[in-house]
């Protein structure tokens, strides 16, 4: 049997979910994919794959074995290249998770900066504002924004972000303008729930000071906050990269309250691992020449060293 040829054929069935797209991209026939894997099954002792009419998925030994098959897979691509002098080649699939709206308003740009650099390189960009487990989600990049909570995570920073409390003129010429982060309690708030906490704290005279954050909407988009809070509906806390066009067109007013944090960090994080893609370094490299090169600037401020 040839090992790293069996860790191929499984690693792209279960990335595609399926024998035959993995045959078609591999340019072998489904049966032969189909005896590799069950030939690496056989010499490991384990089932790697729970195989239906609709669908295959991994079983929990499969999902194990799947993340150290990449890793090995990938070092050897890397070996492959570096022998046949194609060190600035890079290729292969890179996997990218991002939040919706960081993403669209900055990484967009990015991303296809860097493809243009490089080609041969394919990006499969996730965008979702839960939480991304990069290992069981098979995800070799980040972008995170706010505290960094998994430390086994190499973390970059990008760039920060501050948050602003906002709201329209027009609802605050309605409901009158709270002159105390306290006086919010009167006001009708719009809740970001990515923040994933209870309360909106702010610095009042050197103290922090708590609002409960209980608003008639809750969401967890900040694309969605703003398109509510220049709609009228209310008050809501939300990173300045978001609404910059709309604070810059007058749209949106800033109250002057003092948040706590008063920014948030906006990194790229990514597995340690012994042998690393030269594409994810690759990447993450990239993405901090560009946000320091493109920064400040949109609500967003380069990473300081």
């Amino acid at each position: 049997m040839d090992k790293l040829l069996a860790m191929r054929c499984f690693s792209t069935v279960a990335e595609l979910g399926s024998f035959s797209a993995a045959a078609r991209r591999l340019g072998r026939s489904k049966a032969s994919v189909s005896r590799q894997v069950a030939e690496l099954e056989a010499s490991l002792d384990a089932q790697l794959l729970l195989r239906t009419t609709r669908r295959v998925n991994l079983t929990e030994t499969g999902q194990a074995c799947l993340v150290r098959c990449r890793e090995l897979l990938t070092a050897l691509d890397d070996l492959e290249n570096a022998v046949r002098g194609r060190e600035a080649a890079l290729g292969g699939m890179l996997r990218v998770a991002g939040p919706h709206t960081f993403a669209e308003l900055h990484l967009s740009s990015a991303i296809d900066a860097f493809m243009r650099l490089h080609p041969a390189l394919e990006i499969e960009l996730s965008l979702t504002d839960g939480y991304v487990d990069l290992v069981r989600d098979a995800c070799d990049v980040a972008i995170r924004i706010g505290a960094l909570e998994d430390s086994s995570l190499v973390a970059r920073r990008l760039a920060t972000s501050r948050i602003l409390c906002c709201a329209a003129p027009a609802y605050l010429g309605a409901h009158g303008r709270p002159e105390t982060p306290a006086a919010l309690a009167a006001h009708v708030l719009v809740v970001d729930t990515n923040f994933r906490q209870a309360s909106w704290r702010f610095v009042v005279d050197g103290r922090s000071e708590m609002v409960r954050a209980r608003g008639r909407l809750q969401v967890n988009s900040a694309a969605f906050v703003r398109e509510q809070l220049l709609a009228g509906a209310g008050v809501g806390l939300v990173p300045e990269f978001v609404v910059a066009n709309a604070l810059a067109r007058d749209e949106l007013v800033v109250l002057p309250f003092v948040c706590e944090p008063r920014e948030l960090g906006i990194h790229a994080v990514y597995p340690q691992r012994r042998h690393l893609a030269r594409r994810v370094r690759a990447f993450v490299d990239f993405l901090v020449g560009w946000f320091a090169a493109d920064g400040p600037g949109a609500g967003i401020d380069a990473a300081r060293a």
